[in-house]
């Protein structure tokens, strides 16, 4: 009996470790060296269409640096996420992808950045039409990438694309109503450049900061920016185009502050003013901007560093011109140049320069001075019109300790968002426990599970800390008996039986983003029905009831649980598997025939599935 449990430990442990997933990855892993770049194209389904022709997907071509062939699921939306070094690519067209005329199907993958393309896919029963992505899937996209249980591997790059979006964990965000009237009526109604109705509009929009435009044919279009922490009433009056009474702004002019750059590493204060020194000499030209040096705070939100947009409102102050930089281990500095837009919380032109840390920083700032003129004359409106042209915004990655913190993040929001566990598990167990039988002055044996028994166990579990837990269930365990007619272990009868029990106890759990490994001490109530067992002696067939008998354990258990989730904004799911040893516990009988007494070993090794909630 003895060796019987050690092989059946042996052969459980095993099983275990093969079980136990390794890693699994919900994003593309990140090569080692860091030069990859994470680059995402969104796809969405016609309105109104059934797809029969593309169910299956449908495979696109890059072409660039490396060419990539890709299939785009069968899915009403989603992001595409493949890994792609840096260099300029292009999309193919085929006989199912069709690339529209006017559409710009080619794009540059900085280095280590994620990176969402200019260009999304609709999927329809001709097969793939391309077009301009929407600030609106812009959104959708980053909310994806926020979500993904992986985004933390990937959280140190610079995140392109993602229109005003700043990538979070948190989706405990206040809604609140927006109510806008307009005269006249029936005029329509765009937030953040989103056609959203027709006036009188009602909605629920998240608190946050929005561009509110009302147009109409024959009026003037009336912008205005709001942030939402209460409910909003907007009552707009249209002014007709023929009327010259809009006020413009003075000078023609915008008021542009030029502030120090942002250390990502350590400070260097010489550095960041002569970065903006030379940005201030390049754009004092320009004859739209009105720019005065000034200092600016800043504030940090997750990984994003932005400007305190809410202050420079305050000054009155339309842009605002500065950036970030950092050193990598190998001695090479990154700049870069932002151009904000106070109004819209956002960065409306971008430039960014890789190079040596020594003189030729100072051809580098040459560089980034002309290039990042370039980018504002391309989106400077006409001077004394509203800023509202929109464009990729670039939000700079950060150190290791940001990483980190993303981590914690995400499990700590899987935890607290789906405190809940639920699980089914089966597998097999071993209990040893022998009874000395009588009937009529003749005595044998019967050992209970002799062989390996076979539980059912419902478990549910409450997440109390990021590493407590507190856990109960029930368990239906299904065996044989084997009765013996003498010491010598010669067999009589071969039967089955059952046991029945429930556990409760606290568990200390370690959580990573994947797995969860928890080991817990279970106070557990355990019940076995009353059985009759006979035996043969000689012409007469001798028999004896035993139980019916009730334990109590207080097992330890070990175990791990492994989520198959790409991201964690749905209800979890995972595999389970644990150990359970009791190495001691009392039995009580509840006949009273004076089978009281301390039972033998119990061990259970079970695997199972189950979600959270």
């Amino acid at each position: 009996m003895l060796q019987q449990l050690k092989k059946f430990h042996l052969i459980s442990a095993i099983l275990l470790l093969i079980l136990i997933p390794h890693s699994a990855q919900a994003l593309p892993k990140p090569d080692i060296k860091n030069e990859t770049s994470l680059v995402g194209i969104f796809f969405h389904s016609a309105q109104g269409s059934t797809f029969d022709d593309i169910k299956d997907g449908v495979y696109v071509n890059i072409s660039g640096p490396r060419n990539y062939r890709f299939l785009i699921p069968a899915d009403s939306w989603g992001v595409k996420w493949i890994k792609l070094p840096p260099g300029e690519y292009s999309f193919q067209e085929t006989e199912e992808v069709d690339l529209s005329i006017g559409v710009l199907h080619t794009f540059k993958v900085p280095e280590n950045s994620i990176f969402l393309t200019p260009v999304e896919f609709v999927k329809s029963t001709d097969g793939l039409l391309s077009e301009s992505i929407s600030d609106k899937h812009r959104l959708m996209a980053g909310e994806r990438l926020a979500h993904s249980i992986n985004y933390p591997t990937w959280i140190n790059r610079t995140i392109i694309g993602f229109g005003t979006l700043r990538p979070t964990m948190d989706n405990d965000i206040p809604i609140y109503r927006i109510t806008v009237h307009s005269e006249p009526d029936g005029a329509e109604v765009y937030i953040d450049d989103n056609l959203y109705g027709e006036t009188p509009f009602e909605g629920l929009l998240p608190s946050d900061k929005y561009r509110i435009m009302v147009r109409t044919a024959g009026f003037q279009d009336f912008v205005q920016y709001i942030r939402l922490g209460t409910d909003a009433d907007l009552s707009v009056t249209l002014t007709a185009q023929s009327d010259s009474s809009t006020p413009e702004k003075d000078n023609n002019q915008y008021n542009t502050i030029v502030a120090p750059f942002l250390s990502l590493d350590n400070a260097n204060d010489q550095l960041s003013r002569l970065f903006a020194d030379t940005l201030q000499l390049t754009l004092e030209s320009d004859e739209r901007l009105e720019i005065t040096p000034s200092d600016i705070r800043w504030e940090q939100h997750n990984q994003v560093f932005s400007p305190d947009f809410r202050s420079l409102e305050k000054q009155g102050v339309d842009l605002a011109v500065s950036g970030f930089f950092y050193k990598d281990g190998n001695g090479q500095i990154t700049i870069q140049a932002c151009l904000y837009d106070v109004q819209a919380e956002s960065i409306k032109a971008n430039t960014i320069w890789t190079g040596d840390v020594g003189l030729e920083i100072y051809d580098g700032l040459d560089e980034i001075a002309a290039r990042f003129a370039e980018e504002v004359n391309k989106v400077m409106p006409e001077a004394g019109n509203i800023l509202i042209t929109r464009q990729e915004t670039v939000f700079s990655g950060v150190n290791r300790n940001e990483f980190l913190l993303m981590r914690k993040q995400v499990i700590k929001k899987r935890w607290m968002d789906f405190p809940q566990v639920f699980s089914i598990q089966t597998g097999a167990g071993a209990f040893t426990e022998r009874y000395e039988l009588s009937d009529s002055g003749d005595t044998a044996y019967v050992d209970k599970f002799e062989s390996i028994n076979f539980p059912l166990i419902f478990s549910w579990d409450m997440a109390l800390t990021r590493y407590f837990s507190f856990g109960a269930g029930t368990s239906l365990r299904f065996g044989n008996y084997v009765s013996y007619q003498d010491v010598n272990q010669n067999p009589m009868t071969i039967s089955s039986t059952w046991m029945t029990s429930l556990f409760i106890g606290p568990r200390f759990v370690l959580r990573s983003l994947r797995t969860d490994f928890f080991i817990g001490l279970e106070a557990r109530v355990q019940y076995s029905p009353e059985t009759q067992y006979k035996w043969e002696t000689g012409v007469n067939t001798r028999s004896d009831t035993v139980g019916s008998f009730l334990y109590l354990g207080m097992p330890v258990k070990a175990g791990f649980r492994y989520y198959f989730n790409k991201r964690i904004d749905k209800t979890p799911f995972f595999i389970t598997g644990t150990i359970g040893v009791s190495a001691f516990g009392y039995r009580f009988d509840l006949n009273g025939n004076g089978r009281d007494g301390w039972m033998g070993s119990d061990m259970v090794s079970t695997v199972g599935v189950g979600f959270r909630l």
